[in-house]
């Protein structure tokens, strides 16, 4: 979506509440003499405290006025936003969790077992809200998505000793699963912090096999240098 976040119009909510208190005056003037008008303050009332919001410390509130976006209040503290609008609050807190433990098959084939920490928070609250459904769903599927990718370009151990491993090269994996991540979940207005794999293993139905051939596997790569 072409939607990105903008400023709110925004006053010191106090001066709504004098607004408030004014109505209230007005309202008790009207009462004898004119209650005809006695709906006028008590509508200007009604809309004044409506438009109030309190926006506390890592949230925002996203302004919508009849379906057309217009600003997002960050700030926190105690404000007066445009009348009959609708305020919906977005955290932009930094937030992390755990992916779920997939099973992918490594750049040599062999079956694993991997989960990832993913580290983020909202950066356009705009896009956060309306260029997906739910962006915290959407934060989930695509880590996860990204996990399995880089997960199937890197053998699980490297035993040339020249190229990268998903069990010897962490911190190279990571930023790549970092920069990935960060590709996909731009669209929905989240910024990355950080992504690190949490767990790492050979499937249950290989593990046995696969930790029995790696002690010998030095051995092999040994006696190929005498031949």
């Amino acid at each position: 979506m072409e939607i990105t976040e903008r400023p709110a119009l925004t006053l010191n909510g106090w001066w709504g509440v004098q607004v408030c208190a004014a109505s209230v005056a007005g309202a008790w003037f009207l009462a004898g003499p004119h209650p005809g008008w006695l709906w006028l303050p008590v509508l200007v009332f009604v809309v004044v405290a409506a438009s109030l919001v309190i926006v506390p410390p890592g949230q925002s509130s996203v302004v919508q006025f009849f379906d057309t976006y217009v600003g997002t209040a960050r700030t926190p503290g105690f404000w007066w936003t445009l009348p009959l609008t609708v305020r919906r609050r977005v955290s932009v807190r930094v937030r992390n969790f755990e992916a779920n433990r997939l099973k992918v098959n490594d750049a040599d084939g062999n079956p694993l077992d991997i989960a990832a920490i993913v580290v983020w928070q909202v950066a356009d609250t705009a896009r956060a809200v309306y260029a997906v459904g739910s962006y915290w769903d959407f934060v989930r599927v695509q880590s996860e998505s990204a996990l399995r990718h880089v997960a199937t370009t890197h053998p699980y151990d490297d035993t040339s000793g020249d190229g990268t491993s998903l069990r010897g090269s962490t911190d190279v994996v990571a930023g790549e699963l970092a920069r990935e991540v960060a590709e996909r979940v731009r669209l929905a207005g989240v910024e990355v912090v950080e992504v690190r794999i949490s767990h790492l293993a050979y499937a249950q139905e290989v593990a046995q096999a696969m930790l029995r051939r790696q002690p010998a596997q030095p051995v092999v790569n040994a006696g190929s240098l005498y031949t």
